[in-house]
Order: C-alpha cells, then sequence, then structure tokens
C-alpha cells in the first residue's frame, strides 16, 4: 500500500514539472504593413504569446532581409500565460516593394525558431519638406542695454502642405522669440520668419533653442539654435589642429584636423584651412581633414583652422606654426614674383658666369668642389620649371674653405617688365642675410659674397650688368 502511494506521487510530480514548459505562439504570422508613402514611418506590432506556464526565454530576435524594417525593444522574458507586443515600423525609401524575415529564438524546445514573414511597399506621393535657413543664429558681441533682430527663415520645399504642429523655447535669456508659427499651414513654395530679439543685460553671454514640430516625414522636428556675447555656457565646435613644430624645406607635410569635434554633435564639420608663409606661392591643397602644406622656402609657416558645424556655427581659429630650418650649413634661396625666369648661381673661386667648373646653375646643378666627398659639393634643389615656379635654392651641406659669390640673373620675362626678386643666405640654418633688387630681363645681379669657414656675408654694391653668355656652353 505504502509503495503505491509513492508512485502516485512521483507521477503527480511528473505531470507538474510537464505543466511548467513554455510554449511559443505568435500572431500574426505575416505582418504586412502595406502600402506607406516613402519617408513616411508607419508603426506595426507583432504578439508574442506564452501559452505555457514556465518562463518563455527570448535568446535572440533577429530581423534580417531590407533594412527599411526596424525593431523596437526586445524582451528578456516572458512569464507563463504572458504575452509581449513586440513593436516594429517601417521606413520605405523608395517606391517599391520590401520584405524581410524576423525570427524568435527562445527555450521553446519543440518550437525553438518562429519566423515572421514582414513585407510593405513604398508608394509615391507628395510630401512637405522644412527647410530652415539659417539653422544657427550668431549675434555676436551685442552691447548691454541694446536691441539686436535676426530672424529664421523657414520654407516648404516639397510637394504637400506643410503643418507646424508646435513650436517650442527652450532657454534663451535675453533672447525674445517673436513669432510663433504653432498651427501654421505652409503650402508648398511657401516661407515664413521667426524673428529673435537679443536684449541684454549683461556680458555673460545667452543662448537658446527653438523647436519645430512638423509633418514632414523624414523630418519631424527641425530644432534652430541661438547664441549672443559668446554664448555663456553654450559650446561652440573646437579645432585641434596636429601639426609638426619644425621640418626641413622642400618637403611636404601633413597638418591634420581630424580631432576636431563638436560638444553637441552638431556634425559632420565642414574644414576651413588658411595657410601663411614666408612668400605668396604657397602650395596647399585641403582634404575634408588634412592640408597638404609644400615647404619651399626656409622659415615660418602659420597654419589655421576654423571648423564649421553642420548648423553654422564656427570655431575660434586654432594656429598651427611650423618652422621650415634648412640642414644645410649654407643655404641659398631665390624668390621673385610673376611667371618669369630667373635664375640663381652660386659660384667659388674667381669662376665666371655660366662656367661649368666654378658656377652651379640650372644646367649646372651638382658641381665636383673641394677635395672632399660629395659633402661640400653644392645642389640646385629647386629650379624656376619646376613645381613651384618662383622659387629656387642651392645647396652645400658642409662647404669647403673657399669664397662663395651668390648671383642672379634675369633670364627671359614672360610679359611682365621690371621685376623684384629677393636672396635669402642662410647659414647653419639660421638665415644672415635678405636682400631684394628691382630688375630688368637679361641682367645681372651681384648678390653678396661668402667667407668660409668665417661666415662671413658682404653684400656687393654693383650695378646690374648684362652678361657675356646666356646658358651654359
Amino acid at each position: 500500500m505504502l509503495s503505491m502511494i509513492v508512485l502516485l506521487v512521483a507521477c503527480n510530480g511528473d505531470q507538474e514539472f510537464q505543466q511548467l514548459k513554455p510554449r511559443i505562439v505568435v500572431t500574426p504570422e505575416v505582418l504586412d504593413f502595406g502600402e506607406v508613402v516613402v519617408d513616411y514611418s508607419l508603426p506595426g506590432q507583432v504578439k508574442i504569446i506564452n501559452a505555457g506556464r514556465g518562463v518563455l526565454e527570448i535568446d535572440e530576435i533577429s530581423l534580417n532581409g531590407d533594412d527599411v524594417f526596424t525593431l523596437g525593444d526586445v524582451p528578456v522574458t516572458i512569464p507563463g500565460d504572458g504575452t509581449y507586443d513586440l513593436d516594429l515600423s517601417f521606413l520605405p525609401v523608395d517606391p517599391i516593394g520590401y520584405t524581410s524575415t524576423l525570427s524568435i529564438h527562445t527555450n521553446d524546445e519543440d518550437d525553438p525558431v518562429v519566423p515572421v514573414t514582414v513585407i510593405g511597399a513604398g508608394i509615391e506621393a507628395p510630401t512637405p519638406d522644412i527647410s530652415c535657413d539659417p539653422l544657427s543664429i550668431d549675434f555676436g558681441t551685442v552691447a548691454s542695454g541694446t536691441l539686436s533682430m535676426q530672424f529664421f527663415t523657414c520654407t516648404n520645399l516639397g510637394g504637400d502642405d506643410l503643418y507646424i504642429s508646435e513650436q517650442i523655447g527652450a532657454g534663451g535669456g535675453a533672447m525674445q522669440v517673436q513669432t510663433d508659427l504653432t498651427g501654421d499651414v505652409l503650402p508648398p513654395g511657401q516661407d515664413t520668419q521667426i524673428v529673435v530679439l537679443y536684449a541684454p543685460t549683461t556680458d555673460a553671454g545667452d543662448n537658446g533653442t527653438i523647436t519645430l514640430s512638423t509633418n514632414d516625414p523624414d523630418e519631424p522636428t527641425t530644432l534652430l539654435t541661438m547664441v549672443g556675447n559668446g554664448g555663456g555656457d553654450f559650446d561652440y565646435p573646437v579645432a585641434v589642429v596636429d601639426c609638426p613644430s619644425s621640418a626641413v624645406p622642400r618637403q611636404t607635410i601633413t597638418v591634420g584636423g581630424g580631432g576636431s569635434y563638436d560638444p553637441n554633435g552638431f556634425e559632420p564639420l565642414t574644414y576651413y584651412w588658411t595657410v601663411d608663409g614666408p612668400y605668396d606661392g604657397i602650395d596647399s591643397t585641403t582634404s575634408d581633414t588634412d592640408v597638404y602644406v609644400q615647404l619651399d622656402l626656409a622659415g615660418s609657416y602659420i597654419v589655421t583652422l576654423q571648423v564649421e558645424n553642420s548648423i553654422g556655427l564656427l570655431s575660434a581659429p586654432t594656429v598651427c606654426r611650423v618652422d621650415a630650418i634648412p640642414e644645410e650649413q649654407l643655404h641659398v634661396e631665390l624668390v621673385w614674383e610673376d611667371s618669369n625666369d630667373f635664375d640663381l648661381h652660386l659660384m667659388n673661386g674667381d669662376g665666371s658666369l655660366f662656367d661649368a667648373v666654378n658656377d652651379c646653375n640650372y644646367c649646372n646643378v651638382n658641381p665636383n668642389w673641394g677635395t672632399s666627398a660629395a659633402t661640400d659639393d653644392p645642389t640646385l634643389d629647386l629650379d624656376a620649371w619646376q613645381d613651384p615656379p618662383g622659387v629656387e635654392n642651392i645647396n652645400i651641406d658642409t662647404p669647403a674653405d673657399d669664397l662663395y659669390s651668390v648671383k642672379v640673373h634675369y633670364y627671359e620675362a614672360s610679359g611682365a617688365g621690371d621685376v623684384v626678386a629677393t636672396v635669402n643666405i642662410y647659414l647653419y640654418g639660421v638665415l644672415e642675410g635678405s636682400y631684394s633688387r628691382v630688375m630688368s630681363r637679361n641682367k645681372v645681379w651681384d648678390v653678396a659674397q661668402i667667407s668660409w669657414p668665417e661666415g662671413y656675408i658682404l653684400e656687393e654694391d654693383v650695378d646690374l650688368y648684362t652678361p657675356e653668355y646666356r646658358y651654359c656652353e
């Protein structure tokens, strides 16, 4: 008799255990959003039912197919006899049909993966399209006790009526919004204005926003920003510049602005670069985040970056200085304006112009001088007909003991008459002499003599003259 009671209890326990299993039921099996106007979003729901008494654990819910369907919050568990409404949305971007598969993975042993087909179709129809210009107003500096007025212009660029359901202002301080567009309807092509007055009572700065809620399908809310007198606690975009502090002439360096950011998230940023240097012909090209600067001359290059955020507010300028310092002990530069042809000559000893042995120039770019290795030989590194025009230089790494002469020949004019030429002489990386002269075509300027190793520079006081030769023999 006792054994029969134990057996009955065991059987009842097995039945109770089986009844605590979860069982998933999903409805509908096909979620059809129907036809939805392109760029409008339509919500939908799939009901997940736990028809068992055990806890239904959700391992994963995935959505695979066209990415116009979006999942809402996903449950972790559903208790016995419980339900959960799983939210989805459909936002068609083209007038075509779309399909996707919703897969629900659970601990239901009998039905571990339940698929739901999700379909919908986009259709074309006129829609409103709001465009406000500008998206931000910066009143700049306004004296306390005075009044400044600016305005936003909002236009309906779409093909259907734009309904402005709400206008909300936040902050602003001394900024007074004079226009309330709540309830306004803008037909296609029509615009309206929001007038803002700024009457600061202190110099501490102010900021504020206006939020417009509309029936624009892809831009249901529009945020307008106002700042004045520095904006108070408003955070402007920040320009961050990464550049080397020094380099050598004839290099092209990269100055990066990729670290720039907007604390409020108004991105992407637009980059505005300026480059100032020893001469006007700086070769610089820009990309989205970087500027590439060709250091053709020795001297200081000032690279400045300002970034503009997506609502049109500018950062303060950030400045980077790069010093181009010659590595050679003797570095001679020639610079001129206009598209004319000048030639730089560096001579040793008593040689004459275009002497193939003693004259370093465009047709004798690396003569053999001195008695040691090539380090005491001059080299013409930049020629007028190379990039960029208007710059030439001759360098000697370690000059031999000698007397060197610097000369300039105005070889050919290209439509211009007299032109100013400038020669810079660097000794051991330091600018020791800078000389300028107005020159005429086919004239020679004896600039200076350099005594080495003393490093003395003697400027020559000689009239311009016509050379015996105009080119190398």
